[in-house]
């Protein structure tokens, strides 16, 4: 069947004129209204041409492409005819009719046949952008027709939505800033450690609420946080960093905001006392969102982040560590139930903001160039505005094989609270793999939780002025904070 092709008809355009000029076919603007089905007819509006010159625009007479009827009609009102085959719609006529008060003098419509839903599309975006600069700053846009087309009831200006409406922007919302901080999970916390341990992210929570209610970012928080644990050497991630087969130190971190869904992760890097400092620097100053290695390593060096010899991040503790994981005597314990240290922290700050930051040195003996959890973005945490952020430690090649971070959020997201979203994605991940570990979480109304299934988990929260701590399971102290 011979397809038709379109051309311009016109009949006595003089009857055609507005208070400006001659409408030509370039001047048509044929407004995208909903289509029913491919072949049917389409409605679509086109609005007069605001062109100076009597011609009526740049070329002058038009030019035949298509076969347009013209339709005349009263502004703010449905048009004067109504053409056979077209489908009417209360929806599509109040477009119309919104369409036509919109415009400036009198409005035309237009009936387009056989329009393809290619055409309709190109159309459809050179009408919208055209409507939208053409209108006077200072008019009022009335109309009856749906509001996604600018149309309100009453005639009323209104203006247009602020750039901070974006996805996951609060603007100037003040919320009670909160961070909730863990010292990883463990098997066994041993006596003499425990006050160091409890101190050590008691530290680290304060440090991390001072940032926020000094009025930083959640970043900047959660950063400030894992840094001070990463300097402690009673924690596995910086200078207290676990060794692998090899007796080196190679440490992963990531770090992410909710606010934009940025983020950055370095994974086996070394000689570097604070790697989250460049996963940040990786998040902010570049466009991707992991290093490792070698890679990782340049990238430091061009940032200007400094080096530490290697007796500096390894400890007596850890060396000890790996001897006797080597030489353990009788059926070693699976890598599910080993000592699993991890850093992190989540905070949301005053603009309603969450980020989250972990930091790990991995396993003890672990083969050299593993990666874990940790710099996995949704393994090893996870932060988004309209949901929350969250922190995990444990088992790393479990907390991978179920993607833990955002598993956990992902129950937030169908209406679980915080602790019942805890504890169905761990104990589905112990169901499953045996794995065991701990989250943090913090969510967008500043509620916080902290759940575990490792033996014991260090962890502090800090939020209007209390800190909370504890280490092992139904232990909470609370302190007031100056």
């Amino acid at each position: 069947m011979k397809k038709k092709r379109f051309q311009l008809k016109h009949t006595k355009p003089e009857k055609h004129l507005g208070p400006r000029g001659r409408i030509s076919a370039r001047a048509a603007l044929l407004f995208n209204l909903r289509w029913q089905n491919l072949g049917t007819s389409l409605r679509a509006f086109c609005h007069q041409h605001p062109a100076s010159s009597p011609k009526g625009g740049r070329g002058g007479s038009p030019k035949p492409t298509r076969k347009l009827r013209w339709v005349e009609g009263q502004r703010g009102t449905r048009a004067g005819s109504q053409p056979a085959g077209v489908l009417p719609g209360a929806q599509t006529r109040a477009q119309l009719r919104g369409a036509c008060a919109a415009a400036p003098g009198r409005g035309f419509t237009v009936i387009a046949r056989r329009a393809g839903p290619a055409l309709v599309r190109k159309r459809g975006a050179v009408v919208a952008e055209r409507l939208r600069t053409q209108r006077s700053p200072g008019r009022a846009r009335g109309g009856g027709g749906p509001r996604r087309f600018g149309g309100r009831p009453g005639g009323s200006a209104q203006p247009e939505a602020p750039a901070s409406a974006a996805r996951g922007v609060l603007g100037s919302v003040d919320m009670n800033p909160v961070i909730v901080v863990h010292g990883g999970g463990a098997s066994n916390i041993s006596k003499d450690r425990k006050e160091r341990v409890r101190q050590g992210i008691i530290r680290a929570a304060t440090e991390g609420y001072k940032i926020l209610k000094d009025g930083g970012s959640a970043v900047d928080a959660v950063e400030g946080a894992v840094t001070v644990l990463e300097d402690d050497p009673e924690f596995n991630a910086g200078c207290g960093s676990v060794l692998n087969v090899n007796g080196d130190v190679e440490m992963d971190a990531s770090i992410m905001n909710g606010k934009d869904l940025s983020a950055g992760a370095v994974s086996a890097v070394q000689g570097i006392a604070n790697p989250i400092k460049l996963a940040r620097l990786v998040m902010e100053k570049t466009t991707h969102c992991f290093l490792t290695d070698q890679g990782a390593a340049k990238f430091a060096t061009a940032m200007g982040i400094p080096t530490v010899p290697k007796e500096q991040l390894v400890t007596e503790r850890n060396i000890k560590r790996l001897e006797k994981e080597k030489h353990e005597k009788g059926a070693p314990k699976p890598d599910c139930e080993k000592n699993l240290g991890t850093v992190g922290a989540v905070a949301l700050d005053r603009n309603g903001n969450v980020a989250y930051a972990t930091s790990t040195g991995g396993i003890v003996n672990k083969m050299v160039g593993r990666v874990g959890d940790t710099p996995c973005i949704g393994s090893g945490g996870y932060a988004d505005n309209d949901i929350g952020a969250i922190s995990t430690t444990g088992h790393g090649e479990s907390i991978l094989k179920v993607n833990l971070a955002r598993l956990t959020l992902f129950h937030v997201e169908q209406g679980k609270t915080l602790e019942e979203a805890a504890d169905m994605s761990l104990g589905y991940m112990k169901s499953k793999l045996k794995g065991l570990g701990g989250v943090i979480l913090v969510s967008k109304a500043g509620d916080w939780a902290v759940k575990w299934t490792s033996a014991s988990m260090p962890w502090a929260a800090a939020k209007d002025c209390q800190l909370h701590s504890g280490i092992d399971l139904d232990e909470t102290n609370v302190t007031d904070l100056p």
